[in-house]
């Protein structure tokens, strides 16, 4: 396995490990992941995303190649949009910086 593949994998066992069984997470691309999950209080999200970043951050290197990761975020609530290909249209509206 090249080390782009064991660096996805590694990002997604982190994604798991913050998110566990409360998220739905799948992958939308090379460097994209989606996590759905259930509206929780207000700042326990941001508490995962938080130790989530710190935890990609801290990865400085896969099978001996260097790296850095940050994390880029987007939020929408199921009531902004109709349909699942609606959501995911919104959300990289948002990542790219075209709508709030």
């Amino acid at each position: 396995m090249d080390g782009r593949k064991k660096l996805v994998r590694r990002i997604a066992e982190e994604i798991r490990n913050c998110f566990g069984t409360r998220a739905v997470i799948g992958r939308m691309g090379v460097n994209r992941f989606i996590i759905l999950q259930n509206r929780e209080e207000e700042g326990m999200i941001e508490k995962e995303l938080d130790a989530l970043s710190g935890k990609l951050q801290a990865i400085h290197s896969v099978d001996g190649c260097p790296c850095t990761l940050f994390l880029r975020t987007a939020r929408v609530d199921c009531t902004e949009t109709e349909d699942v290909d609606e959501m995911k249209t919104l959300l990289l509206r948002r990542l790219s910086g075209n709508e709030a």
